[in-house]
């Protein structure tokens, strides 16, 4: 099946919704032993994301928010970002994810849930 207009679909509502981030692909590199660090290599991809803050139940069934932080961003012309090393940029905020899940219906990655602590 072709996604191309779920993808399109979804593209269009975090626009409208959302703002730009920026997610920097973090490579290690090779480990020097005079300076007693890896380096590493950084590589920036601009996307629109929305910034949730879930609601969760507790065990008496009450609700309220939860201290995570949840991103959703558009896949459109990102790499996969549930096999990589990330962070994520808005602003001056920068988030280091605790998960990534890509929705990926039919293998086509639409849209990815980043969690946040």
């Amino acid at each position: 099946m072709d996604w191309t207009r779920q993808i399109a679909s979804a593209k269009k509502t975090l626009d409208k919704y959302g703002a730009e981030m920026t997610v920097v692909q973090i490579t290690p590199g090779a480990y020097s032993a005079t300076q007693d660090s890896y380096s590493s290599s950084l590589v920036s991809y601009s996307t629109i994301g929305v910034q949730t803050n879930p609601a969760m139940q507790n065990e008496a069934g009450e609700y309220s928010r939860s201290k995570r932080l949840r991103l959703i961003l558009a896949a459109s012309g990102l790499p996969r970002l549930d096999q990589i090393d990330y962070k994520v940029v808005y602003g001056s905020e920068v988030w280091f994810p605790n998960s990534t899940r890509a929705v990926k219906p039919g293998g086509t990655v639409i849209i990815y849930v980043v969690e946040i602590k």
